[in-house]
């Protein structure tokens, strides 16, 4: 379980590198796991014997480093790198030590420490698929509006100063991209409004179309109102995340999107007659640059229990294709549950 919860954390904390510690049978620490970069092992442990060796404190907290002791156990979580004052990276390094400390038997898909596992990983998501595309696109903007201030303010002598100006927002812009990178708080997911999804799913349609003056067609089929949280949120992201991709990557001059939700599961394609891409070489090369688009999409509804498929080739077309089953709510299914995912 631990090389499991230790990577997604390792991303979340934007640590150098997380360890989990414990004592063997002849008290002398060990390290069980280290992830990130192997030479923060010997930088954690000083926290971890002050953790297990050194007495009963259940918190560490040096100008680089956050340990906690993992619940029930005798070990201790400690991630090595800058910025872990941070409450939010705390927060979520002892989510964490709870997952480790609440046990895993047989990675029972409701046991507690899959659950975190899943928030985890969702949340990750959800900060990519919502506030950080909201940036990206404003930054875009700003990057449109100073190409108009430059030729309108052509030869005036405040030109300089005022596009100046607008450079610096640009850079405010970066800096907050970077925080939301690293803003780790299990909060309501973006796409979770009062909202039907049919009316976000048009939302999503128009707010792509004023970018790209191209309106794609919808196809909406079956019950939307019976849609779980976790549905609604996987399906409007992986659409905003193909729309995001068409407008930046494909040239499309038509996008259909299809969504189904019929005979006990949803379907939903996107389609866009772009230039296209080989889908095995652009997955390896975005898993291998931490990019979280089209990873993300295969990610998110797996946690669903479906899958996702992607057609595609240089030259056009492109469909992406979703499949998942229906959520049956159990009698006795705890109220929270199901928000997991």
């Amino acid at each position: 379980m631990a090389d499991r919860i230790l990577p997604v954390l390792l991303n979340l904390v934007r640590a150098k590198g997380v360890s989990l510690w414990y004592l063997d049978e002849g008290d002398e620490l060990r390290c069980r796991i280290v992830v990130g970069d192997p030479g923060t092992e010997s930088l954690t442990r000083p926290a971890a014997t002050e953790l297990l060796a050194g007495g009963a404190a259940e918190l560490y907290r040096g100008e680089d480093t956050f340990g906690i002791r993992v619940p029930g156990r005798t070990e201790a979580l400690v991630a090595f790198g800058s910025g872990l004052r941070r409450p939010q990276q705390q927060m979520l390094l002892e989510l964490g030590a709870q997952a480790l400390g609440t046990g895993a038997a047989g990675g029972d898909p409701g046991s507690q420490p899959e659950v975190a596992i899943r928030q985890l990983s969702r949340l990750r998501f959800d900060l990519h698929d919502g506030p950080q595309q909201d940036v990206i696109l404003l930054a875009e903007d700003l990057r449109m509006f100073q190409g108009q201030l430059e030729k309108v303010l052509e030869g005036n002598p405040l030109q300089s100063r005022l596009v100046g100006r607008v450079e610096d927002l640009q850079a405010r812009l970066v800096a907050l991209d970077g925080d939301l990178r690293r803003i780790s708080a299990l909060l309501e997911s973006p796409f979770l409004q009062e909202r039907s999804f049919p009316r976000a799913l048009e939302q999503l349609t128009q707010a792509f179309a004023e970018r790209t003056s191209i309106l794609p067609q919808t196809d909406l089929k079956g019950d939307f109102d019976s849609l779980t949280d976790s549905q609604q949120i996987t399906l409007l992201a992986l659409i905003t995340e193909a729309l995001n991709n068409i407008r930046e990557h494909t040239d499309a001059g038509g996008v259909t999107i299809g969504v189904s939700a019929e005979q006990g599961t949803l379907e939903a394609t996107i389609c866009d007659d772009g230039q296209g891409f080989d889908p095995e070489k652009e997955l390896i090369r975005a898993a291998r640059d931490g990019h979280l688009g089209l990873v993300g999409m295969h990610e998110r509804v797996q946690m669903l229990g479906g899958y996702t498929n992607i057609e595609s080739r240089p030259g056009g077309p492109t469909v992406i294709s979703v499949r998942i089953p229906r959520y049956q709510e159990s009698p006795d299914a705890a109220p929270e549950e199901e928000a997991t995912g």
